[in-house]
C-alpha cells in the first residue's frame, strides 16, 4: 500500500473530502480550456441516465462560493461487524485569486464533535483542514497536531481532481474524466439501501438522484474502492449522501444534514492551518514529492 493511500485509510477521510468535491464541479469544468462548458442545467430539466447527471453536474453550481452542512460519517467494518459514527460540520470555500489566468482554488474543513460506537456516545473533537497547500489533522483530546504539505511550494493543486490527488471520489470533475475511469449508472433512489433510516433520508423532501460509479480498472487490494454511490438533491443537485464500498466489503457513508450554499459568513478562522504555539504535540511534514494516485 502506498504511503498516501495508507494516510487516507488511517484518517478515514477520503470519502468526506470526496463528498466536498461534489460542491464545486463548475469551477473544475471551467479550468479545462479544451472542453466547452455545456449549457447550464436548470431545475426540472430531464435526467434519465448517468451521463445526463454528469452533464448537469458540470454547471449546476457555478454560483456557489461557500457551502456548509452538518455531517454524519459512518464506517461499517465487514469482517469485525463494527460500526462507528462521527457527527460534526463541514465547511467549503472557493477562493478566487482575482486573476483570470489563475483558476480558483478550494479549501475546506471538517470538524467532528462526537463518536458513537454501538450504543456508546463519546465526545471526541477532531478536525481536518485543507487550505490549498497544507492538510492538517488536529486531535484535541490527544493534543496532537499533524500538518502535511501536500502541494509543492508555489504551485497550485486540487487534491480532489482525477490524476492529481489521493482522494478517490471523482464526482465534481469533468464529465469526460469520470467516464474514462468509471462505469457510470443512474440507479433508482432506494437501490442498495437496506436501512429504513437511510431510505427515508434520501427520499424525503425533494427526493434525490442516485449515481453509481464502478472503477474500470480492477482494484489491487482490499482497501481500494469497489464502488462509489452518491445521492444528489433533485431540486439543486447539492450532495445529500455518499457511500463507498471497498474490496474487503467495508462501507463508509457520509450524510449531509441541512446543506446551505453561500451562507452569510463562515466561522472565524475555520480554515486556519497555523501551527499552535503551545499545548500540542506538533508534527510538520514538508512536501516530499508527488502524491501517488491510489
Amino acid at each position: 500500500m502506498s504511503p498516501t493511500r495508507n494516510l487516507c485509510t488511517r484518517m478515514g477521510l477520503a470519502l468526506v473530502l470526496g463528498t466536498v468535491s461534489c460542491v464545486g464541479p463548475g469551477a473544475v469544468a471551467q479550468e479545462a480550456g479544451d472542453v466547452a462548458v455545456p449549457a447550464g442545467w436548470k431545475a426540472g430539466d430531464p435526467i434519465e441516465s448517468g451521463d445526463d447527471l454528469l452533464f448537469a453536474l458540470e454547471t449546476s453550481d457555478l454560483e456557489i462560493k461557500t457551502f456548509t452542512a452538518g455531517i454524519r460519517y459512518t464506517r461499517i467494518f465487514a469482517l469485525a461487524g463494527d460500526e462507528q459514527t462521527r457527527d460534526g460540520m463541514l465547511y467549503y470555500e472557493t477562493v478566487d485569486r482575482g486573476d483570470k489566468q489563475t483558476p480558483a482554488s478550494r479549501r475546506f474543513a471538517v470538524r467532528f464533535d462526537s463518536l458513537r460506537v454501538g450504543s456508546r456516545v463519546e465526545k471526541e473533537p477532531k478536525e481536518y483542514i485543507f487550505d490549498g497547500e497544507w492538510l492538517v489533522e488536529k486531535l484535541e483530546q490527544q493534543k496532537q497536531f499533524i500538518k502535511r504539505q501536500v502541494v509543492p511550494p508555489g504551485e497550485r493543486f486540487d487534491p480532489l481532481r482525477i490524476g492529481e490527488g489521493p482522494f478517490p471520489v471523482p464526482v465534481g470533475q469533468r464529465r469526460e474524466d469520470v467516464l474514462n475511469r468509471y462505469n457510470v449508472t443512474l440507479l433508482s433512489t432506494e437501490d442498495g439501501l437496506d436501512a429504513d433510516s437511510l431510505r427515508s433520508f434520501v427520499t424525503g423532501g425533494e427526493g434525490t438522484y442516485q449515481l453509481s460509479l464502478v472503477p474500470k480498472l480492477e482494484p489491487q487490494d482490499g482497501d481500494e474502492l469497489a464502488e462509489i454511490r452518491v445521492w444528489y438533491r433533485r431540486s439543486d443537485l447539492l450532495p445529500r449522501m455518499a457511500r463507498t464500498t471497498n474490496v474487503a466489503g467495508d462501507e463508509s457513508i457520509v450524510q449531509m444534514l441541512s446543506p446551505e450554499k453561500n451562507p452569510k459568513e463562515l466561522p472565524y478562522r475555520v480554515f486556519d492551518t497555523a501551527t499552535p504555539a503551545r499545548g500540542y504535540d506538533v508534527r510538520v511534514e514538508p512536501y516530499r514529492g508527488r502524491i501517488e494516485q491510489p
